[in-house]
């Protein structure tokens, strides 16, 4: 698991509403891919209603997590942090770039091509990842992130038509 940020998804999925500690696995489990334990779920979750970022009350067999004032000002602190966070990021993959080289490539005999392609074009995947981050600072607009989607969207479309092994 995403170690440190299941208590984020965890909140971020309490601000729709209240949730069952299944429930809570099952949505953040189709966030990052791979649904997170019982075993990690349900004391993060007893440490969170301890810590007074949610509360949990019974209904019926299924304990159901709301998160409170404390649990809203978490997420708010990290959603104002997150540029931050995710510049963080970019500087790593650059670091860590650096010392490994490309990522190997996964067409057996085409590492040449696929060296070339990645390094050819990683400055345009940093700039996509800038601009991605401007506009976060910028104000998150649902319309123009939905925009960004559609043209992302026909780029990797573009890109499949490409015969790149020919």
């Amino acid at each position: 698991m995403v170690n440190g940020y299941l208590r984020i998804f965890v909140l971020k999925e309490l601000m729709s509403g209240t949730r069952s500690g299944y429930s809570l696995m099952r949505s953040v489990g189709d966030i990052l891919g791979k649904r997170p334990s019982p075993g990690s779920m349900y004391p993060l979750l007893k440490e969170m209603e301890s810590s007074g970022m949610i509360t949990i009350s019974a209904s019926g067999e299924k304990g159901r997590y709301m998160i409170t004032r404390k649990g809203r000002a978490a997420i708010s602190r990290f959603l104002k942090e997150k540029e931050g966070l995710i510049l963080q990021h970019i500087r790593l993959c650059r670091s860590v770039r650096t010392i490994s080289g490309p990522p190997s490539c996964p067409l057996p005999g085409k590492s040449d091509l696929c060296d070339g392609v990645f390094e050819r074009n990683f400055d345009l995947v940093q700039e996509l990842r800038e601009i991605l981050v401007k506009s976060m600072r910028e104000g998150e607009n649902m319309g123009n992130e939905q925009k960004a989607r559609k043209i992302l969207e026909r780029a990797i479309l573009d890109l499949r038509r490409i015969p790149w092994g020919s």
